[in-house]
């Protein structure tokens, strides 16, 4: 008698510390995915400020800037002369870090 009552008492350990096992990697599958919402969150909105301000750049100063480009001629050697042809480019290749990012 004393061996069967070992025996079932065995297997109820047992299975006691199989779902002790299940539930401490639940926690944890938790833990992780409520981590790794927040750090989503922390990427999302910075990202969310580089893309608005990348688009005010394209829609408002670029075309500003090519108007003044085209009204004034500006010497070969000035500074701001490749701005009109590189910063289109530089937008560009923001926006597809960002949507690289976003996905």
């Amino acid at each position: 008698m004393k061996i069967e009552i070992n025996k079932v008492l065995e297997n109820v350990l047992s299975q006691i510390q199989d779902k002790d096992k299940l539930l401490l990697h639940t926690d944890r599958l938790s833990t992780l995915g409520t981590m790794t919402a927040s750090m989503m969150h922390e990427v999302i909105n910075p990202i969310s400020f580089i893309s608005g301000n990348t688009q005010i750049l394209q829609d408002y100063y670029l075309p500003q800037l090519s108007k003044y480009f085209s009204e004034n001629k500006l010497p070969k050697d000035h500074p701001l002369t490749n701005i009109n042809g590189q910063l289109p480019k530089v937008c560009k290749s923001i926006n597809n870090g960002i949507t690289r990012i976003k996905n």
